[in-house]
């Protein structure tokens, strides 16, 4: 089974063999999908499964970082993307910039039985971030923290980077203040370290996820989605990006810039073979350690 021309696809491990839904590749789903973050007009676009991986999904493409893009569903109609304009989604995109490795998600993919996409980003193994000013002057402050040599400078960025950024431990190990200087958004302390892998994770909802129901309103469903979001999330188990519970999140589609190296270890497309997830299912289960499980408000969930 072979998709695109960098998709590995992993039907067995420690001896497992696993396979995917019957007919998932020849079924279909609606993604809206947008030629740069910024773009004006997201169109929603129709495929198999099949279709999505050989020509998009399946492939790194050559070019900078703000490209093509999709998100986790279909808008009510073509246009600006907006929470408030989504119709349903299908997918659910994990953003992973923390440190986690390729095959950290491939071997918890497998753990729990998800069908998952993984793919590198354009920036995958950068070995160095920018922290902005504006951002971390309030943090300092709100922490009474004073960062006005380079060693108290050293201590506060590796401790932000920790609970900010939500780095992993063999990353902030390395971490190191550089200098201060003016960047392209402004003031910017910069810091060095490692290189740090960059992931997304692709999940297929068993379900779509409907924003549009007699049952409840329109703000219930999108708090739905950002709560089924954070337990799947949660769930899987690594740090993650926060803001993307938008259901109006955009992801890149798979690139990388010029003489970039495509193969394990560099720029990686990982389809691991498994089941769709229950939003549904997931959430319930997490209620039943927490009390506070708000699924039921959401009433009307397909």
């Amino acid at each position: 089974m072979k998709f695109g021309n960098h998709c590995v696809v992993i039907e067995k491990r420690d001896g497992v063999i696993r396979g995917f839904p019957e007919g998932f590749f020849q079924s279909s789903v609606t993604l809206a999908r947008g030629t740069k973050k910024d773009c004006e007009v997201w169109k929603n676009v129709c495929g198999s499964w099949e279709d999505i991986l050989n020509s998009t999904l399946g492939t790194f493409h050559l070019g900078r970082k703000d490209g093509d893009a999709i998100l986790q569903g279909e808008l009510f109609a073509d246009g600006q993307r907006h929470a408030k304009k989504m119709l349903r989604n299908h997918v659910l995109l994990l953003d992973i910039d923390t440190g986690t490795t390729v095959l950290e998600a491939m071997e918890r993919l497998w753990e729990l039985g998800w069908m998952g996409l993984i793919w590198t980003t354009h920036s995958n193994g950068t070995m160095k971030t920018e922290i902005a000013e504006s951002k971390f002057l309030p943090w300092l402050k709100k922490k009474n923290l004073v960062a006005n040599t380079p060693a108290t400078i050293q201590t506060a960025i590796v401790q932000y980077l920790r609970e900010v950024h939500r780095y992993t431990e063999s990353i902030l190990y390395t971490a190191e203040f550089v200098a201060k200087g003016i960047g392209e958004k402004g003031m910017e302390y910069r810091v060095s370290h490692a290189p740090l892998p960059k992931l997304r994770v692709l999940l297929v909802l068993s379900e779509p996820y409907e924003f549009e129901t007699m049952a409840s309103s329109q703000a219930n469903r999108i708090e739905g989605w950002k709560e089924g979001y954070g337990a799947v999330a949660d769930k899987f188990g690594f740090a993650w990006d926060t803001s993307c519970d938008d259901p109006a999140r955009l992801m890149y589609t798979p690139r990388i810039a010029k003489g970039t190296k495509v193969g394990e270890g560099n720029a990686e497309i990982i389809l691991i073979a498994g089941e769709r997830i229950s939003l549904e299912t997931i959430l319930t289960a997490r209620g039943a350690e927490t009390p506070d499980n708000p699924f039921s408000a959401y009433a009307g969930a397909p």
